[in-house]
C-alpha cells in the first residue's frame, strides 16, 4: 500500500469520528417562545386592524333609503325587460349580448344595484357604453358591459372589485363618462 494512501486513510478516520464536538452546540429551540409571542402578537394586532377596516367600510357605505331602493328597483326592472337576448344591440356578437344580458340580471338580482347606486354611481357609469360600438369600445364601457360572466364582489364609490372565474381580481376604476358618446346599452339600436 503507498504511504500516502495509508496516511490519507488515518487522518480520515480521525476527522469523521472526533472524540469532542469542536463547538458546543446551541440548544435549537433557544429564544423560540419569544418568536412565538411576538408572532401572536402581531397577529392580534392584525385582527384589531381588521375590524376597525370593517367597521370603517360599513360607515362608508350608507344603506340606500326605501324610496331610492324603490326607485332604482323600478328602474333596474325596466331596464332589465328591455333587455331582450334575443336582440342584440350595437356590434355585439349573439353570445356576447345573452352574457351581457345575464350579467345585468345576476347585477340587480345579487343587490350589487342599490350598493352602487349608495356608493353615487350612474345607470351611465353601470349600463352604458359607446354609441355606436359599444362592446369594442372598452374606454367607453359601463362597469355591467366588462364583466363578461365575472361577477361584482365589493363596490364603494370610486371602484368595484371583480372576481373572475380563475379567482383572480380584478379593480374596475370609477370613471367619468361623458354623455355626449355614451348612452345605455338599451337605446342602442
Amino acid at each position: 500500500m503507498n504511504k500516502y494512501l495509508a496516511r490519507m486513510r488515518a487522518e480520515r478516520s480521525q476527522t469523521l469520528a472526533p472524540d469532542q464536538p469542536s463547538k458546543p452546540s446551541k440548544d435549537p429551540f433557544e429564544g423560540f417562545e419569544r418568536r412565538w409571542l411576538c408572532t401572536e402578537q402581531c397577529l392580534d394586532m392584525l385582527a384589531g386592524v381588521e375590524a376597525e377596516l370593517a367597521g370603517a367600510c360599513r360607515l362608508a357605505e350608507p344603506e340606500p333609503s326605501a324610496a331610492e331602493r324603490a326607485a332604482w328597483t323600478t328602474a333596474a326592472a325596466t331596464l332589465v325587460e328591455a333587455l331582450d337576448p334575443a336582440r342584440p344591440r350595437g356590434d355585439a356578437t349573439a353570445k356576447r349580448w345573452r352574457q351581457f344580458c345575464a350579467d345585468a340580471v345576476r347585477f340587480a338580482k345579487q343587490g350589487w344595484l342599490h350598493r352602487a347606486r349608495a356608493a353615487g354611481w350612474s345607470m351611465l357609469e353601470l349600463f352604458g357604453g359607446d354609441q355606436a360600438v359599444p362592446f369594442a369600445r372598452v374606454d367607453c364601457a359601463g362597469l355591467i358591459l366588462l364583466l363578461n360572466g365575472n361577477e361584482v364582489v365589493w363596490i364603494t364609490g370610486r371602484a368595484a372589485i371583480i372576481a373572475t372565474a380563475t379567482g383572480t381580481r380584478q379593480t374596475y376604476r370609477r370613471q367619468t363618462i361623458d354623455p355626449a358618446c355614451v348612452v345605455l346599452i338599451v337605446e342602442i339600436e
